[in-house]
């Protein structure tokens, strides 16, 4: 279900970033949520990251979700883009209280 998606975003601006999660199974949306997390390395461990989540950076367009397939707004503070170089990201979708990495990969953060 995780899908390698590598993003570049650019420093010291609140960036918003489209993204789909296409799911294996059929979701209801009130029996799921999201987690987006910003990483100084796919180690790091999340309780260290900049964290976003449904409601704080996170929106979901009902009007586009299907039963497998959402798509979601997050908006990336610029506080979590202070500095230029390589970092990791990952989203998350919570069924149920059950983690599945839906998106993942490298994040560039340039200096324009």
């Amino acid at each position: 279900m995780a899908r390698l998606l590598p993003l570049t975003l650019n420093e010291g601006n609140d960036e918003t970033v489209a993204l789909t999660v296409d799911a294996p199974v059929t979701l209801t949306l009130s029996a799921c949520t999201f987690e987006l997390f910003i990483k100084a390395t796919a180690d790091t461990a999340d309780s260290s990251a900049t964290k976003l989540t449904v409601g704080a950076g996170i929106t979901i367009d009902t009007t586009a979700a299907t039963a497998r397939s959402i798509d979601l707004t997050a908006i990336v503070p610029a506080a979590a883009l202070a500095t230029p170089g390589k970092r990791f990201w990952r989203l998350d979708l919570l069924v149920s209280s059950a983690r599945h990495t839906a998106l993942y990969g490298p994040l560039t953060i340039r200096n324009l």
